[in-house]
């Protein structure tokens, strides 16, 4: 909701639930990118865990989340746009299914793995490493 934190826990337990997060967003303070908070605040690259700019000077690293995980829409619209934006992807099944397969694959990056086989899948924990190291090489002179 505007207002609310750039990134709220809700998203996180939307996503651990397998499915599409769908949310308002306009102009952020980058150029073309966009925020999910309020008319000109952080972009969601700077904002949410594992985005593309957290990797330096790679662009194959990191979650696209605008492209490739949530269903987004015109704020300043609203409700209707929401609408709108839902009753698209559900009328494609390709898109769909894409955007599920994509939840799959980046759902287990946000939780941490407790169990007795834990450290068999990447987590929250072992994403958190992969950026910490990838950071260091890159700012090695």
């Amino acid at each position: 909701l505007p207002g609310d934190t750039p990134v709220q826990k809700r998203f996180f337990d939307v996503m651990m639930h397998g499915c599409i997060p769908i949310m308002p967003t306009w102009p952020s303070n980058l150029p073309n990118q966009t925020t999910n908070w309020r008319p000109g605040m952080s972009a969601l690259s700077q904002t949410f865990p594992f985005a593309p700019l957290h990797f330096h000077n790679d662009s194959q690293a990191g979650i696209d989340y605008i492209n490739d995980v949530i269903v987004t829409f015109d704020g300043e619209c609203g409700g209707p746009c929401a609408r709108e934006s839902m009753e698209r992807v559900m009328g494609n099944l390709t898109e769909l299914q894409r955007l599920r397969a994509n939840v799959k694959k980046y759902a287990p990056l946000f939780a941490y793995g407790i169990q007795h086989n834990s450290y068999r899948n990447l987590d929250a924990f072992a994403a958190i490493v992969v950026n910490l190291r990838h950071q260091a090489a890159t700012n090695l002179p």
